[in-house]
């Protein structure tokens, strides 16, 4: 008699240092046999308090309401009627709510001019991510 045995555990990509915004969708590839996947969320490396749990039947979770400045760390695991892997690679994000400042110099504004070649200046900031650039894309009208 052959008996099931638990899936694979996922593995999950490496995450950016910070992340964009107040949620974060974790994806991972579809484990053969799983027919369900506990995703995990917490603000301890070793998941040993502040664990959020997400049973979900696709390969990615939501999470949302999440803080400005805070690390959070992600894992999964895959689930079938034999029971649960073990949990993947744990990856880790830090939340920056708050976009990057973007101050233009020069040109002032409704400034116009009749060459071809413009200086633009400006700095950018994010004290939380180290932002400290901007590039500027200018795109050319057909009139």
């Amino acid at each position: 008699m052959l008996t099931a045995a638990a899936p694979a555990p996922p593995v999950l990509a490496a995450l950016p240092a910070y992340s964009a915004g107040s949620s974060k969708t974790l994806s991972w590839a579809a484990v053969s046999g799983a027919t369900s996947y506990s995703a995990q969320i917490s603000t301890s490396s070793n998941f040993a308090a502040n664990v959020v749990t997400q049973t979900v039947t696709v390969a990615y979770a939501t999470f949302s309401r999440l803080a400005d400045g805070t690390t959070y760390y992600y894992r999964v695991a895959a689930v079938n009627g034999s029971g649960l892997s073990a949990y993947s690679n744990t990856v880790s994000s830090t939340q920056d709510t708050i976009a990057p400042g973007v101050t233009l110099d020069s040109p002032a504004s409704g400034l116009s001019t009749g060459t071809n070649l413009v200086t633009v200046t400006g700095t950018a900031s994010d004290a939380r991510s180290g932002v400290s650039g901007v590039k500027v894309k200018i795109g050319r009208a057909h009139v």
